[in-house]
């Protein structure tokens, strides 16, 4: 071949420089260069059974093809994945993104060699794009792209053996529709289905199998966030509206379990320690006006949490999640807990007490609610008893002013008659000073007497309303969570 080159080229060289027409030697060159490529193409398949193998196969392949040795019977293919990761759970949007390996096999009689005529070789990857493939498709796919969830685009190399076996493995991220249940949210189970089928060979042209009844979990990679309980397999046979062919799929139902421990110890525990705090408020003495205060700032974080939970919540009406009721219970006792803190801060009263307030208040409410109401029980009819440790400083004044004038003791009337009556204006006077004073007095403590019955009053309000409203926050609270599925251990 080295000396039929070398030869051809001093041949065109030489026709070139004796002045010989170009399209000639143009010609002459041409040919030389096809006879050395197809010598050097024949060398090499020779040396290469490899080579021979792929251009034998392929020679006279058409891949759109149906690989079916009687047309009327369908084509089989095996469907598997290996589900190793749950990327994420996007319950707002009702999207689960996972990253699965995908597994394929069937049969394609177009494809197979003899062994021995190529150097014992079994088995060959090939290029997808030179073959005939299942156009199997992810139904469920919830991306925007379509690629994601068409299975059939994967670049990955098609492994071929010599009985016209074809196994295809992809790995891929999937982004697949679920419908979220947040009936039990954070404490919920989700059952998501990837749902793979051909998408326009019917199950008289294609027949999809499982390969087997679950998905392969042996390199699933733990999920902070979900636990992977089960991945299931099952083969369904669909007829649309659109045809009257059967169309086969294989669907794998994915049960995951979501782990509360963020939830538990980020928003239901604060919320539990705000809601506490806002009725611990009661517990303050009535003179504190920060109470009012403390509640408004505790329904304030507690809105807030509300609206950082329902960022994560799907937006449905069908049901309501627990964690949202157990919120807006607490939004409504802190409401609460601020209107009775305001009603217990107002009674502060300097009137009198009515009679009945008294007997229900400082009698029976206080002995019910173990409040020690001794003081107060005494000076029921304290008004009483000041009225007469009044009246003999007033009978006293009254003695003097109506003393006679012509008592024994007492001068004559003729000499005496200017100096007493100027003596008679000036106790007069001091009389009406003193009566003003001591009812001056007497008022003052009446009034301090009234508050200091309207602030045990409040004293008696505010324990009242701490056993309210403590009932009711734990009643509801146990109600709301013992509505958890029993497989959650709350204590972990």
């Amino acid at each position: 071949m080295g000396d039929l080159a070398i030869r051809s080229t001093i041949a065109f060289t030489v026709s070139f420089l004796q002045g010989c027409k170009y399209k000639k030697a143009l010609r002459e060159y041409t040919s030389l260069f096809i006879r050395i490529r197809g010598t050097v193409v024949e060398k090499q398949e020779g040396d290469d059974d490899e080579i021979r193998l792929v251009n034998d196969l392929f020679n006279d392949y058409d891949r759109n093809v149906r690989p079916a040795k009687e047309k009327h019977l369908p084509v089989e293919v095996k469907f598997g994945i290996a589900y190793t990761q749950v990327v994420d759970l996007i319950e707002k949007d009702q999207v689960l993104v996972s990253n699965i390996w995908v597994r394929m096999k069937w049969h394609n009689h177009l494809l197979r060699w003899n062994e021995s005529d190529y150097g014992r070789i079994k088995t060959i990857n090939v290029n997808p794009g030179k073959i005939w493939l299942p156009d199997i498709v992810l139904h469920n796919n919830a991306e925007e792209t379509l690629p994601s969830g068409t299975l059939y685009v994967f670049k990955n190399r098609v492994i071929l053996t010599s009985d016209g076996e074809c196994t295809w493995y992809a790995p891929t991220i999937l982004r697949s529709g679920c419908n979220i249940d947040i009936t039990y949210f954070p404490f919920d189970d989700q059952l998501c289905e990837l749902k793979f089928g051909s998408w326009t060979y019917n199950g008289l042209e294609v027949n999809v199998v499982q390969m087997s009844d679950r998905a392969d979990l042996k390199q699933y990679m733990t999920s902070s966030e979900f636990e992977l309980i089960s991945a299931k397999a099952q083969r369904n046979v669909i007829t649309y509206s659109c045809c009257p062919e059967p169309y086969p799929d294989v669907t794998f139902t994915l049960h995951l379990r979501r782990k509360p421990g963020f939830f538990l110890y980020n928003i239901i525990i604060p919320c539990l320690v705000i809601a506490s705090l806002a009725i611990l408020t009661f517990v303050l003495p009535p003179e504190i006006g920060e109470r009012v205060t403390l509640v408004i700032e505790s329904f304030l974080a507690l809105s807030f949490v509300v609206l950082m939970v329902s960022d994560n919540v799907p937006v449905t009406s069908d049901s309501s999640p627990l964690i949202t009721k157990f919120l807006i219970i607490s939004m409504i006792e802190i409401g609460g807990a601020l209107i009775a803190n305001c009603v217990s801060l107002n009674l502060h009263r300097k009137y009198e007490m009515p009679q009945w307030v008294r007997v229900v208040f400082l009698h029976f409410l206080a002995r019910c609610l173990c409040i020690n109401s001794g003081q107060p029980r005494e000076g029921i009819n304290a008004k009483k008893g000041k009225d007469r440790a009044a009246d003999p400083f007033l009978d006293a004044i009254k003695l003097s002013e109506a003393k006679p004038l012509g008592s024994p003791s007492g001068p004559s009337p003729s000499h005496l008659k200017i100096p007493n009556r100027t003596h008679q204006d000036n106790s007069s006077i001091l009389a009406e000073e003193v009566s003003e004073l001591a009812n001056l007095e007497l008022t003052h403590e009446q009034n301090q007497e009234n508050r200091f019955f309207w602030i045990f009053v409040s004293r008696v309000v505010d324990r009242l309303f701490l056993v309210i409203f403590s009932i009711t926050f734990v009643v509801s609270s146990c109600v709301i969570f013992a509505q958890v599925p029993d497989h959650y251990n709350l204590l972990l």
